[in-house]
């Protein structure tokens, strides 16, 4: 993956939250998701970072503390690159 610059849309944002308040909201018309939902919630007392978010929680984002946490990840010290080379390659 190549970043050469990240753009953060307000609308875009805003978007993306209400697909996750939608997925919520459907939760509990699945009887298969309604009950993993559940299960996991159980398993990890009630621990959000590996279910879902709440429609609570997701209108306590902001697109700052969004971008903040996702540049935070990008970081030198974990990267790696790797370069391919097909065919001849002529000694220098």
């Amino acid at each position: 993956m190549v970043l050469e610059h990240s753009v953060w849309s307000d609308d875009a944002f805003d978007r993306a939250k209400q697909l996750y308040m939608s997925y919520y909201r459907s939760i509990p018309k699945s009887l298969e998701r309604s009950t993993a939902h559940k299960l996991m919630l159980a398993m990890l007392n009630g621990d959000e970072r590996f279910v879902e978010p709440t429609p609570h929680s997701l209108q306590n984002l902001t697109l700052e503390s969004v971008r903040a946490a996702v540049m935070d990840q990008f970081v030198t010290d974990n990267m790696e690159g790797s370069l391919g080379v097909t065919g001849k390659v002529a000694a220098m």
